[in-house]
């Protein structure tokens, strides 16, 4: 990971531009009385121990390190899709508190409907008299109109209240009040039954390891990370993809700043190919020359000095429920770790004759004896090394210095 070492400044709120040697300046703001990690304005948080860290695009939860800010209409353009913002951007508390009070509501209002039906009919003054006919029977104040309102929109059935044919007005509240409990039930129905089968929550359930490797295998360098499913129905027509995230400068001089580069990944047969999630598959990138990786391999020992990130997103198909889902995680540099194998899963045979995955090494890397024995070809082939001399790291290029 890239750091950058900063001095610590007496008064808070102090700024200064600070390099060190080659390194791009910083401008930095102390804020001395937070015990919390503070944040420039690029993003870049600053920890206690005066260091600067760079902030991930994914975090290895899979959740996005964005928050969007001065949009223009925000939240009109999200109440005009009212529906997927209660889906996607309302969490369950509020939405529960949400229904409470929709339904408390359309109870209180009807009930007050229903109470002034009585009221311009003067059924409260001849409440009890046997010769007067009410619009509705029983009801004398407002307590019972809003009881008699749930029994309408619940369709309890009624009871000691019922509804005569003195007032018109009454019955046509009767019909838009059944219709409206329809409309109300089957939103709040639909709504609940879709936000617990959304097929975003089986991603909880995939599982990447916490840390990459690179080290070699068939004789070539690979870059490597490992996928598991937990459940024992997998996902079907399950794939992965990278892409590398890093600053780059176009020949036209515009900086941009997230600058996503595809890495062609797969597992031990044919690349870009359907992976089988039955046990935990290590997925590959060869880095060839045509890798995007391959500048950062050949410096590796020196890749601190840049920041970069690589994204990688497993998608595939629920079956229990035909919905697609997709899982992320992301590596920063100092995750990935060199001359480091996945240590072997161990796979027992149980009495049933069933195979039972031992998921204890899922995460522990061991010391690849193969880089010990043979040091990786890019090491030792000096006509790929000398075009990279020539073109320097990618923030050499953004600085605009040319390697001697």
């Amino acid at each position: 990971m890239r750091k950058v070492k900063i001095a610590t400044l007496p008064e808070n709120g102090q700024q200064e531009n600070l390099s060190d040697g080659s390194m791009e300046k910083v401008t930095v703001v102390i804020d001395t009385k937070r015990d919390e990690k503070n944040k420039t304005t690029s993003g870049e948080e600053i920890n206690r121990n005066n260091t600067i860290y760079y902030d991930r695009v994914v975090k290895q939860d899979g959740s996005f390190n964005f928050r969007n800010s001065h949009v223009q209409h925000r939240h009109k353009k999200f109440m005009v899709d009212i529906f997927t913002t209660l889906l996607e951007e309302i969490r369950w508390r509020w939405t529960v508190l949400g229904f409470f009070v929709v339904y408390l509501m359309s109870f209180v209002c009807f009930g007050t409907c229903w109470y002034l039906i009585l009221y311009m009919h003067d059924d409260p003054r001849h409440f009890g008299d046997p010769n007067w006919t009410p619009c509705i029977t029983g009801m004398q104040n407002l307590t019972s109109a809003v009881l008699f309102s749930i029994e309408t929109q619940q369709t309890i059935g009624y009871g000691y209240y019922h509804v005569t044919e003195e007032c018109p007005l009454a019955g046509v509240l009767l019909f838009v009040q059944t219709v409206w409990g329809v409309i109300l039930e089957g939103t709040v129905v639909g709504l609940v039954f879709i936000k617990m089968s959304r097929a975003k929550q089986r991603s909880e359930t995939i599982m990447f390891s916490k840390n990459a490797v690179l080290t070699m295998r068939d004789g070539v360098m690979n870059f490597m990370f490992r996928i598991g499913d937990m459940r024992s129905t997998h996902l079907c027509e399950a794939h992965v993809r990278a892409q590398l995230i890093r600053k780059r400068r176009t020949p036209e001089g515009e900086i941009i700043n997230y600058a996503p580069q595809e890495l062609a990944v797969g597992g031990d047969g044919e690349l870009g190919s359907t992976i089988l999630l039955f046990w935990p598959t290590v997925i590959v990138h060869p880095v060839t020359c045509d890798s995007p990786l391959f500048d950062i391999v050949q410096d590796f020992h020196e890749y601190d000095e840049e920041s970069f990130e690589i994204i990688v997103i497993l998608e595939g198909i629920v079956p229990s429920t035909g919905n697609c889902t997709q899982a992320r995680s992301s590596y920063l540099p100092s995750e990935i770790l060199w001359k480091q194998q996945f240590e072997a899963i161990s796979c027992t045979k149980s009495r049933s004759g069933e195979r039972v995955i031992d998921y204890a090494n899922f995460h522990k890397t061991i010391p690849s004896t193969i880089l010990n024995k043979r040091m990786s070809i890019f090491q030792h082939s000096d006509d790929v090394k000398e075009p990279l001399r020539k073109r320097g790291s990618i923030f050499q290029q953004l600085r605009g210095i040319t390697p001697a």
